[in-house]
């Protein structure tokens, strides 16, 4: 192979691993939501700024006592 096209090959590399490039700056990356997986046949509750997953309210509370969540 000649150097001209390793060294073309390489520098095509770079410039597809580099996401500026493309326009895709981090800035857009962050804000881009986030895919949440929602166990299948499970309510999501909130303790304040925390939320988890159980069956039903008494099972979150538990789960959220265990996890600090909820101080009673």
């Amino acid at each position: 192979m000649k150097k001209q096209n390793l060294v073309g090959m390489l520098a095509m590399m770079a410039m597809m691993s580099d996401t500026d490039a493309y326009g895709i700056s981090e800035e857009i990356k962050e804000n881009t939501p986030k895919n949440k997986v929602i166990p299948k046949g499970m309510k999501e509750f909130f303790y304040g700024d925390n939320s988890l997953y159980a069956l039903n309210q008494k099972n979150a509370d538990k789960k959220a006592r265990k996890k600090g969540y909820l101080y009673i």
